[in-house]
């Protein structure tokens, strides 16, 4: 009698706990499967790079950004080697991409539930592609190619120009600072939902794999430092304080040559110090 009674009192709760375990839902979370980096190289970068590869993801690094041979030597170093490469500004992210393999880690639910086993090794998807960038360009080509592009803002940068990059890219930030790579994943702190191929117009474009996106970076070669086009180190000075070219630039975005020239000179010494210490892993 006394058990009976026990379990009629009991018996609500453990209906209403029941039924608030049943509505719990999983749901996978893609990682980031390859970065592919169009952007002046700072500590942030370096450090995001590190944790990408960390985490399964391939590195690709555009050859013509001062600094791109050192980030690539240490991430070589951290390993795997076969997951870091550099491309030219004539190479599309689409085939930047399928140069690369990586075997992603399979969907574990809670006690093996809706777990299934490693993927074999394959090309990254191009919707689980980020392509970190200072280019409206970059941007528009990322979106055409099924990829998310963050833009990184540059000191110095007018509100016109903001707006010019921030119109084409999916993130606009600041700063890398307090970035991490798993805020890059599919959901994650930026976006919920995988990308689709489209035009700045919005108009959805084809399978990116079947019809690939046109290097964007190609056509504007006559738009940036000449020098910097042939590689040489005065070039590359000059393309690290270049702004996107969306016509006179404003009073706001001019800057003392020599505090310019201190900025940039602190900025590579942070850089250096933090390649140096991806060698320590």
């Amino acid at each position: 009698m006394l058990a009976r009674l026990l379990l009629a009192m009991l018996a609500p709760a453990l209906v209403l706990r029941h039924s608030r375990a049943r509505v719990r839902m999983i749901r996978n979370i893609d990682s980031m499967e390859c970065l592919i980096i169009d952007a002046p190289m700072c500590a942030d970068v370096a450090r995001l790079s590190a944790e990408a590869l960390d985490d399964g993801a391939g590195v690709a690094i555009a050859d013509w950004r001062c600094g791109c041979e050192q980030l690539a030597a240490a991430l070589r170093e951290q390993g795997p080697a076969e997951r870091v490469l550099t491309f030219g500004r004539a190479c599309s992210f689409t085939r930047a991409r399928q140069q690369l393999l990586v075997r992603p880690d399979g969907f574990g639910g809670s006690d093996g539930f809706g777990s299934k086993p490693r993927e074999c090794e394959r090309v990254p998807l191009p919707a689980r592609c980020v392509v970190l960038t200072d280019e409206r360009a970059s941007c528009v080509e990322a979106m055409e190619s099924g990829m998310r592009s963050v833009a990184v803002a540059q000191l110095g940068w007018s509100s016109a120009q903001v707006r010019f990059i921030d119109a084409a890219a999916d993130v606009l930030l600041d700063e890398l600072a307090g970035t991490c790579a798993s805020d890059l994943s599919t959901p994650g702190a930026f976006w919920l939902n995988p990308p689709l191929p489209r035009a700045e117009d919005g108009a959805f474009l084809p399978d990116p794999d079947e019809h690939e996106a046109p290097c964007r970076r190609a056509a504007t070669l006559g738009t940036a430092t000449p020098a910097h086009a042939l590689g040489s180190a005065d070039g590359r000075a000059a393309a690290g304080a270049r702004q996107p070219d969306i016509g006179t630039p404003s009073a706001e975005s001019e800057s003392d040559p020599a505090e310019a020239g201190a900025a940039t000179s602190g900025d590579d010494t942070l850089f250096t110090d933090q390649v140096d210490a991806l060698r320590l892993f």
